[in-house]
């Protein structure tokens, strides 16, 4: 017969958990946190940490304007109780209502000076008793409190850690420590007013903690999420899109103080629309339940636990919807920003291609501006390579623009000449120039100066404008073709580089096309290479600079064999790329 008895768990080796305890605080920023909470828990107003050096030693020192350490019957700090209630704070028998703005639970923070150095001074002074310290040693159980030598001049705590560890020193500098203390203790630095300065002496720099402030565009009709019995989740969240190689990150806090870096932290929201990389901000969560011994331990078994995930389910499909709407949006600019790029580019190379190129047609929405267009000259116009401030020599040829164009009956069109000498400087004195139509199918009105001007008859035909100039003895001619057409009904349709529409058809291998009847150039955002390209907004714009070049490749060359349709791709890719 088994014999059935009743016990109870018991620590064998007290040193040995405590021991354990201590070395669950292995990140020393986080030790620093845990005091300046402590600090903030004492109502302290002002917070100041020093790091320097002493006797060629680094040192920390966290110092606050707070309550002290609380006081026994002898009226003088109660270092006693702390060093015996270890996991027994004093904190965790207060109400509700008596724990808002207090953060610590299981008296542990004290001990995490052991990842930051070797040796612990905490000095003490009340409202009403004398100075007190006691030290604690790494390592060792053993503590010694006493009347301090030097008398504080105010109320409030010193923690004075010495013989720092290397390890400590590379992260706690004072510009790290003020980084973290933003984002760690954010909202408790807000609800507190509490004001906290950095003095760091090694590197003769001072910073001021402000809680840390997120860029975006708050989402305001989301701000309390309910739960099911356990009171509301605070929730801060902002659209963002982050620079690239930025990650956009939502902290998971608990009364003020993060407990998780990020949402993704949590297995069951590292989902859709959280990995979007899109949302910035931080849950508070005040009834999170963290396991004895961690700091950052949710337990995951628990009924507030679940309450949290099924509320932050809950308002997923709005996030997804809103950041939907904020992606277009921001799609939709890119995309103007983009496209006024590409046409500046094809502006400023189109001068540079063969005369069988033309612009796409495009609707017309009231008054065609060039800028609309992509056009910023006629199309054609010659541009010198030359220094046009240079002496110009003898004649060398004359130039004559548009050299083809198309004009309708009973209309006029504008031509140029201009004089260059065999270096392309242009000559702007004592050059001659005479203007001549072929045909009958129009008058040519001109003088000797550079412009003459066409007018066509009733008639469809083809002419030809020919001018001779003069200098001197020396004489060059050039001439231009004119195809008079009939005249065009209002077609609401003007020439350039239409706006394109975006479709998103991942499974599908084609990333841009023509569309003749709707007048745009459709451009797969689902493809991979649109995908890719958007890291950047340079990337981007020259990947759809490249599609532009192929569809007017197409365009205007559709009957010609693969190869040389490859051959004017390369001529405009090369022209072009230079201006992306």
């Amino acid at each position: 017969m088994v014999e059935e008895r009743e016990g109870k768990l018991k620590i064998w080796d007290e040193w040995n958990a405590i021991e354990i305890i201590a070395r669950t605080q292995t990140n020393p920023q986080k030790a620093v946190a845990e005091l300046v909470e402590n600090s903030i828990d004492a109502h302290a107003r002002h917070v100041k940490i020093i790091r320097a050096k002493e006797k060629r030693k680094n040192y920390l020192l966290v110092s606050d304007d707070g309550d002290g350490v609380r006081l026994n019957n002898k009226g003088i700090p109660d270092f006693e109780y702390v060093e015996t209630h270890i996991c027994d704070s004093i904190k965790r028998k207060y109400t509700e209502a008596q724990r808002m703005g207090i953060q610590g639970e299981f008296c542990i923070g004290l001990l995490g000076f052991w990842c930051i150095g070797h040796e612990l001074t905490m000095v003490s002074k009340s409202k009403n008793s004398p100075t007190y310290q006691m030290i604690m040693i790494e390592e060792s159980r053993e503590t010694k409190a006493s009347k301090a030598s030097k008398e504080r001049e105010h109320h409030g705590v010193d923690v004075y850690i010495s013989e720092m560890h290397q390890s400590a020193q590379r992260v706690l500098t004072g510009k790290k420590i003020q980084r973290y203390l933003a984002t760690e203790l954010r909202g408790r630095i807000k609800e507190s007013g509490v004001k906290i300065v950095i003095e760091d002496k090694v590197s003769r720099k001072k910073y001021e903690v402000e809680p840390k402030k997120f860029g975006g565009e708050r989402i305001e009709n989301i701000q309390n999420i309910p739960t099911k019995g356990f009171g509301d989740i605070r929730a801060e969240l902002y659209v963002i899109f982050p620079k690239e190689g930025d990650i956009a990150t939502v902290n998971i806090m608990r009364r003020g103080t993060r407990i998780r870096k990020s949402i993704l932290e949590i297995d069951e929201l590292n989902h859709d629309p959280w990995v979007r990389n899109k949302i910035e901000g931080e849950l508070d969560y005040p009834n999170f339940k963290i396991a004895p011994g961690t700091r950052d331990g949710i337990v995951p078994e628990d009924d507030s636990f679940q309450a949290f995930l099924e509320a932050v389910r809950s308002i997923e499909p709005q996030i997804r919807k809103l950041l939907e709407e904020k992606e277009k949006a921001k799609e939709e600019k890119v995309s103007k920003e983009i496209m006024k790029d590409v046409q500046k580019a094809f502006r400023d190379i189109w001068s540079e291609l063969p005369e069988e190129y033309s612009w796409f047609e495009i609707a017309r929405r009231g008054k065609i501006t060039d800028e609309e267009r992509g056009l910023g000259t006629e199309r054609g116009e010659y541009h010198p390579t030359s220094n046009p401030n240079q002496t110009p020599g003898p004649l060398g040829k004359v130039v004559i623009r548009p050299r083809l164009s198309d004009v309708s009956i009973n209309n006029e069109k504008r031509f140029i000449a201009k004089a260059y000498d065999v270096n392309e400087v242009p000559i702007e004195e004592n050059v001659v120039f005479d203007w001549k139509a072929v045909g009958h199918f129009g008058t040519l009105v001109a003088d000797s100066s550079t412009i003459a001007i066409f007018k066509t008859g009733s008639q469809t035909g083809m002419t030809t404008i020919e001018v001779t100039a003069t200098q001197n003895s020396i004489t060059r001619e050039t001439s231009a073709t004119v195809i008079i057409v009939p005249k065009k009904k209002e077609s609401g349709r003007g020439k350039g580089l239409p706006t394109p529409d975006f479709v998103y058809e991942p499974r599908e291998s084609w990333r841009s096309r023509w569309k003749e009847v709707r007048k745009v150039i459709e451009i797969n955002k689902g493809h991979r290479d649109y995908r890719d390209s958007k890291g950047g907004r340079k990337s981007l714009r020259r990947y759809i600079g490249k599609l532009y070049a192929k569809e007017l490749v197409l365009l205007n060359f559709p009957t010609l064999q693969k190869n040389i349709i490859l051959e004017r791709l390369i001529e405009l890719l090369t022209r072009l790329e230079k201006q992306l």
